[in-house]
């Protein structure tokens, strides 16, 4: 166990290279209760979004769970986050453990600023996150579940009862495998976890993530990009919705956009089981 962004989180269970394992072949199962979570509602919370995040949220429908980013007026991501639309003006936005203060600061401050209608509300004390990852984790899931897994496409999102109790179900996850994330509240979560590993699901901590998310090239905040790294260096720009109006660091984007790029993250990887995946911000 090690401190972690305020909390306690474990390295490995059983060992990083079995938990790998385990998840590439069956399925493996993760607290990431450490994630934030920022419920945003009330009469402007889509326009608000719109002015903040780079993806286009008239083009988001309900149900839709989307990777976008937060920038700073410079273009540099404050955070990379998961946004869930669960209503027509009713969001959750997942941000990284480190960046929450950081994130909650940022939309208070435009909330304020812009004078929007939007009730920020903490969830992150009060509820609980678990990932189930792996080719086997519909299977393990689906007994427990009200609703139908098989109809929840990759980015999806439902609001439905598991073990009797009611989630936020995506078909997320931060490995490279299929899987799902799940949000509840949190005394219901330890019951559910141990379901699940008594299913089969094998319980994996930091260091297994780590290494799945490198293979998959899925990037980490604070890591391999951060507030000073905008999207087009870290090679998100696909991310980007570049017609969508203004929103937060859109000028300065468009600007390195026109300029060219000096420097961009870049992937290596290796031709050698010795050698391990490396990504590095690189002259261009």
């Amino acid at each position: 166990m090690v401190p972690f962004a305020g909390w306690e989180m474990p390295i490995q269970v059983s060992g990083i290279l079995a938990e790998a394992r385990a998840v590439r072949s069956t399925a493996g199962i993760f607290d990431v209760s450490h994630m934030g979570r920022v419920a945003i509602a009330g009469s402007d919370a889509a326009s608000f979004l719109q002015q903040l995040v780079t993806a286009d949220m008239p083009r988001m429908p309900q149900g839709r769970a989307r990777y976008t980013l937060l920038c700073n007026e410079q273009g540099g991501i404050i955070d990379d986050t998961l946004l869930y639309r669960l209503g027509e003006e009713r969001f959750l936005l997942v941000p990284n453990a480190s960046n929450e203060d950081a994130v909650l600061g940022w939309l208070e401050l435009w909330k304020s600023r812009w004078g929007k209608r939007v009730d920020l509300r903490v969830l992150t004390q009060e509820t609980s996150m678990i990932a189930l990852q792996g080719p086997l984790a519909e299977e393990l899931l689906r007994p427990l579940c009200s609703l139908e897994l098989s109809s929840l496409s990759p980015f999806r999102c439902a609001e439905s009862r598991v073990s009797g109790v009611m989630a936020v179900i995506s078909r997320t996850g931060y490995t490279g495998e299929d899987g799902f994330e799940i949000i509840l509240p949190a005394g219901e979560a330890p019951p559910l976890w141990l379901d699940l590993v008594e299913r089969g699901a094998t319980p994996c901590g930091l260091g297994a993530r780590d290494v799945l998310r490198m293979e998959a090239g899925l990037l980490l905040h604070g890591a391999d990009m951060d507030s000073t790294v905008t999207p087009l260096e870290a090679g998100l720009e696909r991310f980007v919705s570049w017609d969508k109006g203004d929103f937060t660091g859109l000028s300065a984007l468009r600007e390195l956009k026109s300029r060219g790029l000096s420097r961009a993250l870049v992937g290596f990887r290796s031709t050698a089981r010795a050698c391990r995946t490396r990504l590095s911000l690189c002259p261009r």
